[in-house]
């Protein structure tokens, strides 16, 4: 893939990745957008669509991990919860108009999204979590 060709598809990921709607602060979604500009796709042959679908689970997961981990304020852990659960809204919806359908179920999202759910149940408080149990969830990842 060219340099020319990478910086349009880029472009076109991270306009996309502002598509999904995100309740994030500006600053924050556009590191996610530079991030993203700035990092390879894996693959060629993924449609803008998709990429942009990968990028956010993966990211956002780890930002929810993270402020989990680090017992940070509640108000910020459910702007962040706030975000991956419109996340995970827009990526249903998306697999439903078969946008994203071959991403989502071949062991690049769901996972993560099923890992979230078993630690975030609905109306109940967040857990405690180690660096621990993070590291345990995500190898590779040091905090």
């Amino acid at each position: 893939m060219s340099v020319t060709n990478f910086s349009s598809y880029a472009d076109k990921v991270a306009h996309i990745m502002g598509t999904y709607g995100l309740p994030l602060q500006s600053e924050v979604l556009d590191t996610l957008r530079e991030d993203m500009r700035t990092s390879k796709p894996r693959r060629h042959n993924r449609l803008a669509e998709e990429d942009a679908a990968i990028y956010l689970a993966r990211r956002l997961h780890d930002m929810v991990m993270a402020d989990l981990c680090a017992c940070v304020g509640t108000s910020t852990i459910e702007g962040i919860h706030d975000a991956w659960a419109k996340f995970t809204q827009q990526a249903m919806y998306r697999a439903d108009l078969g946008l994203i359908n071959m991403v989502l179920f071949d062991h690049e999202i769901l996972p993560l999204i099923d890992d979230l759910e078993r630690i975030l149940p609905e109306d109940q408080p967040v857990p405690e979590l180690t660096a621990a149990d993070f590291t345990a969830r995500r190898p590779g990842i040091a905090l």
